[in-house]
């Protein structure tokens, strides 16, 4: 089990790679300005 705890608070780009894939989040999500929590089971 991989879990992962993401807050973003409105910054300007935010890239968190995950796993060191390339799957990753975009700063897009920052623009919501609010926490994230993502777990990956």
């Amino acid at each position: 089990m991989f879990s992962f705890i993401c807050i973003l608070d409105g910054y300007d780009h935010i890239q968190l790679n995950i796993l060191n894939t390339t799957n990753s989040i975009d700063g897009h999500f920052a623009d919501l300005k609010t926490n994230f929590i993502i777990i990956i089971n």
